[in-house]
């Protein structure tokens, strides 16, 4: 390859394991890579232009000896994800089978564009930015232990009734009952997406879209919280990933405390069924190590 242009930017931080390691950010999709430390020496000396340059040049630099195998398998990375313009030459000391390695991976995503297609119904960002200031006290000390408690008797309270929670569930498998655990489902799934999005705007990241997507023709709703990895605490990433299951725990809950403290009446009802629905998607899917969702 006598010419490969990188496209991002690079950022350090901590590894998992205390190693350091890069976030490579592709403006283009916005997505965002997590590469080491080698990867990164690879990236810094990239203008020399071939392996045995490179190699030297870390060698020299760093007293860091790489391998052929693995600098082909980084830069097989960068074709893979589409991180790089190139241009071939046979006398560089790249395979030339790199390029069709891209060829295939392209066509791998294409495939995976068919069955995982997503359409942008609102940017929320300005919404969130006003909103904020009024529900900051959502991610407040007091708020957690309060929610926490009430969870802890709604739970223990189904737990005692759970005959009259479990006849009530069988009780609407009919067309109505249908149509309303739809409707809970979806007011459900609403809260679990603003959740993500509020969350991660208090930790200052930019929220793109919200939007609906097919997953396998199936849909279901998304919120693109990518920008959270320029973020570099972990602990703001993970509560960013878990803010959806998080809230659908508060809302089962909460729920829950009140289908136990309400009399028969549409109260009583509304609070089963959204109970019912938070649980139900947190526990089947989101909380679902097979799927690829919160889990």
């Amino acid at each position: 390859y006598s010419k490969i242009e990188i496209i991002g930017i690079i950022s350090n931080e901590e590894g998992q394991r205390g190693e350091r390691c890069w976030i490579l950010h592709d403006k283009v999709i916005n997505e965002f890579y997590r590469i080491g430390y080698v990867e990164f020496l690879i990236l810094s000396l990239w203008k020399l232009g071939s392996f045995e340059a490179i190699k030297g040049g870390i060698k020299e630099k760093y007293h860091i000896t790489i391998e052929q195998e693995h600098f082909n398998d980084f830069v097989s990375f960068l074709h893979e994800q589409q991180l790089c313009v190139a241009t071939v030459n046979n006398s560089q000391d790249i395979a030339i089978d790199n390029v069709k390695k891209t060829q295939f991976f392209s066509d791998i995503m294409m495939l995976r564009q068919l069955f995982f297609m997503r359409f942008s119904l609102l940017r929320p960002d300005r919404l969130l930015t006003k909103l904020l200031p009024r529900l900051s006290w959502l991610f407040s000390t007091w708020f957690v232990v309060a929610m926490l408690c009430v969870c802890i008797v709604g739970f223990w309270g189904v737990v005692q009734h759970y005959e009259s929670y479990k006849s009530t569930f069988f009780s609407f498998f009919n067309l109505q009952g249908m149509v309303l655990w739809v409707g809970a489902v979806v007011i459900v799934k609403i809260v679990h997406e603003f959740a993500h999005a509020l969350t991660a705007k208090y930790y200052g990241c930019y929220i793109s879209s919200i939007g609906t997507a097919l997953l396998f023709f199936w849909p279901v709703l998304y919120t693109d919280v990518t920008n959270a990895w320029q973020i570099k605490a972990r602990r703001s990433r993970v509560l960013i990933a878990a803010a959806g299951v998080i809230s659908e725990f508060y809302m089962a809950g909460f729920f829950c405390f009140v289908w136990i403290f309400s009399q028969d009446g549409w109260l009583h009802s509304i609070a089963f069924f959204l109970s019912g629905a938070s649980l139900i998607t947190s526990l089947l899917v989101n909380l679902n190590p097979f799927l690829k969702f919160d889990g």
